[in-house]
């Protein structure tokens, strides 16, 4: 048996906690789906020139509140951006499958 150095044992060895969202925003069917709806809707309801830039402008804002609960929490930048991405692909997905499925316009 070798005797090892307190130095040399990775028991001891610190390394940086790990930082974990406690509910990724993805998965907040809610908060998708709410999101979803009004850019499946909004467009058409205020009487927009160009529905799909209303669409967008209510994705961006979203993003943008979602960004800054996020900071206010202390998520790391680079997690704040990976969540907003997967955020976004979950909005869009809903979205799709809202207009696809014809429920856009219906009240839940």
């Amino acid at each position: 048996m070798t005797a090892h150095r307190g130095d040399e044992l990775p028991l001891f060895a610190w390394k940086e906690p790990v930082k974990v969202v406690p509910f990724p925003l993805h998965r907040r069917r809610t908060l998708v789906a709410k999101a979803a709806r009004g850019m499946a809707i909004r467009g058409h309801e205020l009487g927009a020139r160009d529905p799909e830039i209303t669409a967008e402008k209510i994705l961006k804002n979203t993003l943008k509140v979602q960004s800054g609960v996020l900071e206010r929490r202390g998520i790391a930048p680079a997690t704040i951006a990976a969540e907003l991405d997967q955020l976004e692909t979950a909005i869009r997905a809903e979205r799709v499958r809202l207009v696809a499925l014809g429920l856009a316009g219906q009240s839940e």
